[in-house]
Parts: structure tokens; sequence; C-alpha cells
């Protein structure tokens, strides 16, 4: 498998705000004409500073191929406990181009139809799910102790 750290010059929270911002944007599928090829994952980390401008710009295309990995960072800040990132990394089963722009961060598997990220319902009618859950547990055993489990699937 081969790892990939994008954008190693912005911050994650940088990237979710601009996530989270986008939620106010217009919602569903959208087809995107960007006039530029899709930037190979494999090149994102070399030419990160050349890419980070573009970003800012332009919007940003890439293709992830099927089994690339990207690094997963989740924080949270709560009255009552804070969040970690630990180790976690999306593995992508299918060739996925990610679509980054001012307006917020989009997925297809085509490069032409995209989903906002935080639109469910417009990823299930992209990749013709029938179910999406989000699911959060807690578990206690006597071999990994407690621990609180996340989940989101689409299915």
């Amino acid at each position: 498998m081969k790892q990939f750290s994008i954008f190693k010059q912005f911050s994650i929270s940088h990237l979710l705000l601009v996530v989270l911002l986008s939620g106010a944007a217009c919602s569903g599928i959208r087809t995107v004409d960007v006039s530029y090829p899709a930037i190979p994952a494999s090149r994102l980390k070399d030419n990160a500073g050349d890419y980070s401008a573009k970003l800012h710009k332009e919007g940003l295309l890439v293709k992830f191929e099927k089994g690339d990995t990207i690094p997963v960072a989740i924080t949270s800040q709560l009255p009552f406990a804070t969040l970690t990132s630990g180790e976690n990394q999306f593995v992508f089963a299918r060739p996925t181009f990610v679509f980054l722009n001012k307006e917020g961060l989009f997925i297809s598997p085509d490069g032409k139809k995209f989903a906002p990220i935080y639109n469910t319902r417009a990823l299930k009618k992209l990749y013709n799910a029938r179910q999406g859950t989000f699911s959060i547990g807690f578990s206690l055993t006597k071999d990994s102790g407690a621990q609180i489990k996340a989940d989101f699937s689409l299915e």
C-alpha cells in the first residue's frame, strides 16, 4: 500500500473549517468542469508548496487509486474531554477523485459528478448506496477495557 500525506503545509483544522463552511453552500450532486487534469495523489507530498497555492487560487483535483491511503487526523475539544488523533487512515477501495476549493471538499467516482463530503444524501445517490449510518457506542471488555467507538458507513 502507498501512503500519502496530503497538504503537509495545511492543518486539518483548516480543511475541516472549509468543509464545515461549505455546509452553507448549495448541496447535491454537481458536475465540475475543471480545465486541468487530476493530480495523482502520489505527487502531492513532494509538491505540497505548489499545490497549496493552487488550492487557494482555483481549487485542486486529486485522483486516488485503489489501495492508496491517506492519514486521518480527528481532534475535538469538549468541556469534559479532548480527543487526540490516532493512527487512522482511509484506504481507497476504488479510484476516487477529490476536489477541494473555497466551497469545500467534494468526492467523485468518475471525476465529473461530485458530491459534497458532508451531504450523505448526495453521496448515497452518487455511489448507489441504499443506506447510511452513523453510530457512537461505548464498550467494556476484560481484554480491551473501556472503549468509545464511532462508525460512519454508506452501503
